[in-house]
């Protein structure tokens, strides 16, 4: 996963024994949005073909190969990590790298919502 010249994030799937793309993904630059950086600290794959990619302060997620890119804000600081919950129905991402103290959010894939932050 990276982040293109237009500053929208990109992602690209590989076979591991072919190295041949199988796949890519990408979502649109946030327009005007001061707060994003030109960086993907964190990637997730989930149930259902969910994959997370986690680009500046926003987790960005895709429901499947060809679902519209979905941006979850609301962090505090750079989304540095993602892990699903195993039905596939929570996203926890991870929001910071150790200074100031990490967070958790956990978000409500069907509603697009924060249901909950941990300190």
């Amino acid at each position: 996963a990276w982040v293109g010249a237009d500053r929208g994030v990109r992602v690209r799937f590989l076979d591991a024994a072919t190295g041949t793309v199988v796949g890519e993904r990408s979502a649109p630059p946030v327009d005007g949005d001061a707060k994003a950086f030109p960086v993907v600290f964190a990637a997730a794959f989930g149930p259902k073909d969910r994959f997370m990619a986690g680009y500046g302060r926003d987790a960005v997620v895709w429901d499947g190969p060809d679902a519209p890119a979905v941006r979850l804000g609301g962090h505090d600081h750079v989304v540095s990590g993602g892990v699903f919950s195993a039905d596939g129905r929570r996203l926890f991402t991870l929001d910071g790298t150790g200074v100031p103290a990490r967070l958790v959010h956990v978000w409500d894939l069907a509603t697009r919502r924060e249901v909950l932050t941990l300190r």
